[in-house]
């Protein structure tokens, strides 16, 4: 089984990247460990383009928000052609709280 759950404060404020077939919305989280984690969003639950563009109008830096998805994992080639691992999470449920919550 594939699946995280992690609830922090968003470090960045929301980057839309990606292709008008497929959208992601990349913020940091802070948790209480000491690196944040990339986020990358991107739902199959509903439209990609509408859970996307919702993310990225309602989250802002500083923001508590509860994320529940799944870890993938890739490779990035450098411009010195070096190789570099990466981590992210797909998100399937994005939970936001009140500000001051």
């Amino acid at each position: 089984m594939n699946s995280v759950t992690l609830l922090g404060r968003v470090g960045s404020n929301p980057v839309k990247r990606g292709s008008l077939e497929h959208p992601v919305v990349t913020f940091s989280l802070d948790t209480s460990q000491t690196i944040a984690i990339p986020m990358e969003k991107s739902a199959k639950k509903q439209n990609g383009t509408e859970f996307v563009e919702s993310v990225l109008k309602f989250t802002n830096k500083g923001q508590r928000l509860l994320v529940q998805g799944r870890i993938i994992y890739g490779e990035v080639k450098e411009n010195e052609g070096n190789f570099r691992h990466t981590c992210s999470i797909v998100a399937v449920d994005v939970i936001s709280f009140k500000n001051g919550a």
